[in-house]
């Protein structure tokens, strides 16, 4: 299902991003990286049947009055996964397990 790619709201993205989970599939988000001013989202979504989720990571300047909620990245991977931390850069996400290794390095959308 496709998803807009900038929300002006808090709001707007949660409603949004809420239509994305499937009845009786788990989920998860957690805010897991602040870098500077910015503020990342991390929302996931079981795809049932499948042991995938669906990973959205969201950029959002907390600092800034009426600053967009902009979707960065948004894929479906293996459930098993467990992804708990991020690092943001201009030009990568770079995902971790809870122990600090790295599970995958994705060029970040725009």
């Amino acid at each position: 299902m496709p998803i807009a790619a900038e929300f002006a709201d808090w709001k707007a993205c949660a409603r949004e991003t809420f239509k994305l989970a499937f009845p009786g599939c788990g989920g998860a988000q957690g805010r897991l990286v602040t870098a500077g001013k910015v503020e990342y989202i991390y929302r996931a979504f079981g795809v049932p049947n499948a042991r995938r989720e669906r990973v959205l990571v969201i950029e959002h300047d907390p600092t800034q009055r009426d600053s967009p909620f902009r979707v960065i990245d948004d894929f479906v991977t293996e459930a098993h996964m467990a992804m708990k931390k991020i690092e943001v850069s201009e030009q990568s996400i770079r995902y971790f397990d809870r122990n600090g290794v790295e599970l995958l390095i994705r060029a970040r959308q725009s």
